[in-house]
């Protein structure tokens, strides 16, 4: 192997190592960002909501009261703890 073939293998392999410390540090920084270290209050994280529970998505607006109270009923049974449920937006805001 020629020595200028080694210099250039030696070159490329320096500025990989480069470029790694570079994005390493970006991702450093980056990290300590968000870890709360900032002295201008709380993490900037996002907490998960501490409801674990099980939740359903379904569409009771076409039923009547007493069909609601089964449906509702049925998913309590289940062990569903919330329900979203879909609205138009004309039903709710004028």
């Amino acid at each position: 192997m020629s020595s200028a073939s080694k210099r250039r293998r030696l070159g490329l392999a320096l500025l990989a190592l480069s470029l790694s410390l570079v994005l390493a540090l970006g991702a450093l920084l980056r990290w300590a960002q968000f870890a709360g270290s900032s002295e201008n209050g709380p993490s900037q994280l996002i907490n998960l909501a501490s409801d674990k529970s099980l939740g359903v998505n379904a569409d009771l607006s076409g039923l009547d009261p007493a069909e609601i109270e089964r449906s509702m009923a049925a998913m309590e049974d289940a062990g569903f703890r919330w329900l979203r449920q879909r609205f138009p937006w004309d039903a709710i805001e004028a």
